[in-house]
């Protein structure tokens, strides 16, 4: 019982902006956090907590190399080791991930660093019955791709992610972030062949009225720039 209360102090604590930088740099506490949640006798309530703190103070994060949280990130990639077997906790890990690429002026070299490790991961969830997986992992990628133009490149090679992303544009919830997805990578020049492999299957769905239709139009615009 002192543990859940303990858990939502924490997450209270977490919620108010000026606490953020404070609790973001104290590795101590994050190091427990992690012990906590990747316990699996852990409580969901507690564990959802905890999580709820990191995500919380994600924009406050710093996990490149020289940070004292650089285990955080290292704790992220192994909740989405598909050897892991920690599938409970992989949606909050991607989310958790996407939060960390919202803030490219702290994060994007290492999230970048540690591309081999994560975009596999993040396109197998792309199509994960989960449908909460699917759209943190969505979320987390369209926020990688608005990093600089060599992160963009290394992502349109990743096996699958383009036709993943393309196949997404069929579903009303996670079709307008796809279409944004796209529409950051078509931006990198070098990315553009590659598309346009997959141009006819995107004008059949900028056709049909949807919410991602102007993006996709966007898209297939960059793609004839060239």
């Amino acid at each position: 019982r002192r543990a859940e209360v303990a858990s939502n102090i924490l997450r209270n604590m977490s919620l108010i902006d000026k606490n953020g930088p404070a609790l973001a740099t104290n590795s101590a506490c994050h190091d427990t956090i992690w012990k906590i949640v990747s316990n699996a006798e852990t409580p969901t309530l507690i564990r959802d907590n905890l999580y709820d703190v990191w995500l919380n103070i994600a924009p406050f994060f710093n996990v490149s190399a020289d940070s004292p949280c650089f285990f955080v990130l290292n704790a992220l990639v192994s909740i989405l080791d598909p050897l892991a077997g920690g599938t409970v906790l992989v949606p909050k890990a991607l989310e958790m991930i996407g939060q960390l690429a919202a803030n490219p002026d702290k994060n994007e070299e290492v999230l970048t660093a540690r591309f081999d490790d994560v975009l596999p991961r993040m396109v197998d969830e792309l199509i994960s019955p989960n449908p909460v997986c699917a759209s943190a992992a969505v979320t987390a990628l369209c926020n990688v791709s608005a990093f600089d133009w060599p992160a963009r490149g290394r992502m349109a090679q990743t096996p699958r992610l383009i036709g993943r992303l393309v196949s997404l544009l069929k579903d009303p919830e996670l079709a307008p972030r796809a279409a944004l997805t796209l529409l950051n990578l078509s931006e990198a020049p070098n990315n553009r062949k590659k598309m346009l492999e997959f141009e006819e299957a995107m004008v059949q769905r900028a056709v049909v009225k949807s919410p991602a239709a102007e993006t996709l139009a966007c898209v297939l615009a960059e793609l004839a720039s060239d």
